[in-house]
């Protein structure tokens, strides 16, 4: 069975070993001496709350994202473009999200 969206199940293990290795670290007792930390500890351990925060953060940007196509339903009839010289299918949808850029349509002809 393949995986639908390579990209979102990426994040999602790459946010799973981000927390793993936070928690490994909090568990193995090394930020027990937090005042004695020098400023390198500081350093790793916020750029690690930074890629957690970042990667929840295009998680939720990503599943806000909506695409809907609204016309053709069904079976979809094909046009004549005397500007291309070709035969189209119109489609119609709406596309909307926070931070949305752009999308692509693929089209699959049956047999």
């Amino acid at each position: 069975m393949p995986i639908r969206d390579l990209p979102g199940c990426i994040k999602y293990i790459l946010l799973v070993l981000l927390i793993l290795l936070l928690l490994g670290e909090i568990g193995s007792g090394e930020f027990n001496r937090i005042r004695e930390m020098g400023w390198l500890n500081w350093v790793v351990l916020s750029i690690k709350l930074i890629l957690i925060a970042g990667l929840i953060t295009l998680i939720r940007v990503q599943r806000s994202l909506v695409c809907n196509i609204t016309d053709p339903t069904g079976c979809a009839t094909t046009e004549y473009d005397p500007a291309t010289d070709k035969l189209i299918i119109r489609v119609k949808g709406t596309a909307s999200g926070w931070a949305f850029g752009s999308y692509s349509l693929a089209v699959e002809l049956g047999g």
